[in-house]
């Protein structure tokens, strides 16, 4: 039988967005590595907002058990000890009771966001044998879309990757579209407007640019950092997804104060969360978002194709094997389902969502698929 508890806490007015944030961080940690979290909810009053609530659901007593003696519960224990002035925990049931407290809550959670994919190129001389390992139809051509992400919420909002830009799409042979720059214009945004960037990984066509948004920070994975500036890139073969142009924007920008380092998990904005993947490069992270249909994944190159994930299908481009592997269970549990997995270059994508707008380049991720069952065996 689950185990529900809600707990309430008053905070300290002056910490009330600090703790928000650490413990909005302390429910993706809990859902994420704990298997017997099933529900992890937070919500603030709408009057008082130094009041907290979170709701939580555990597969068992034991499981909620479990949980206090985790890691991750103690070290938040001891972060927020000093901003918090009193503290409840309670059955699910008494809190259901007090109705009072259910008609002044507002849910801090209900930070949803709009997610869209925009296209910036193509590359259709490809076949199988470039997009998964030991696959028996190695030679039957296999198209590659090429996107970045934005995620808007009111007046806020994040793009996921920068794409490459024409010096690079001369040199690599490999032309673009057009510039994301200029292609969120159809989104009624400049790069001026974009004040985050998640970067998921350092590969030429995923953080080119990074010099046209000049009001933004980069998150960035702490190990992904280090992979693209050390030992490993004094190897051809072990380089060639990187460009050193955009190796050095990024060195230039964490010089500057501009770059948000995560080690694993990392908390974005709320409702936004990086989770460290690996596999395809050494430090890939995977994006996740609360959506109006649930948590989206974000999945970029930890599955190029929904046949990666769903077949188990690995890349060629392979830092570890066994990561990568192991990623497409992760991307995975990230998402509500597995249709909100969206990987990283799947031309399925423009035919599975809703095309926004009439430019002919941008689709809605956050409104459900055209086809829930589009995932199904033979349509991958």
């Amino acid at each position: 039988m689950s185990f529900a508890v809600v707990v309430e806490f008053d905070i300290k007015p002056d910490m009330s967005k600090q703790f928000k944030r650490r413990v909005t961080q302390q429910a993706a940690d809990s859902l994420n590595r704990e298997e017997g979290c099933e529900i992890f909810r937070v919500w603030s009053s709408a009057d008082k907002p130094h009041q907290v609530y979170l709701y939580e659901v555990y597969s068992s007593k034991a499981a909620f058990d479990a949980h206090l003696n985790s890691r991750h519960f103690i070290e938040f224990d001891r972060d927020v000890a000093d901003w918090v002035t009193s503290k409840k925990v309670g059955p699910w049931d008494a809190f259901l009771a007090c109705t009072e407290h259910r008609k002044r809550t507002k849910h801090m959670s209900d930070d949803l966001w709009e997610v869209y994919a925009i296209k910036y190129a193509e590359r259709n001389g490809r076949t199988r044998a470039d997009s998964f390992l030991f696959d028996d139809d190695h030679a039957s051509p296999h198209h590659m879309d090429y996107f970045v992400w934005v995620l808007k919420q009111g007046s806020r909002t994040i793009l996921v990757d920068t794409c490459y830009d024409e010096n690079e799409a001369r040199s690599r042979g490999r032309p673009i579209l057009r510039n994301p720059a200029q292609a969120i214009e159809a989104l009624g945004l400049s790069p001026a407007d974009i004040d985050t960037v998640i970067i998921t990984h350092l590969h030429y066509d995923h953080a080119g640019g990074l010099d046209q948004f000049p009001n933004a920070r980069f998150h960035l994975q702490e190990s992904e950092m280090a992979y693209a500036t050390g030992p490993c890139m004094c190897s051809g073969v072990m380089r060639m997804p990187f460009s050193a142009s955009h190796v050095c924007q990024m060195v230039k920008h964490v010089y500057s104060g501009r770059v948000v380092f995560h080690s694993g998990d990392g908390f974005v904005a709320d409702g936004v969360t990086v989770h460290h993947v690996g596999g395809h490069s050494r430090g890939l992270q995977a994006v996740r978002v609360k959506t109006a249909t649930g948590y989206l994944c974000l999945a970029s190159d930890a599955a190029h194709y929904y046949e990666n994930f769903v077949a188990g299908k690995p890349f060629p481009i392979v830092v570890d094997l066994a990561d990568m592997v192991s990623g497409f269970d992760t991307i995975q549990r990230l998402a509500s389902r597995r249709e909100l997995v969206i990987p990283g270059h799947d031309p399925l994508v423009t035919r599975s969502f809703q095309e926004h707008g009439t430019s002919g380049f941008v689709w809605r991720l956050d409104l459900p698929p055209l086809k829930p069952d589009f995932l199904q065996a033979g349509q991958v």
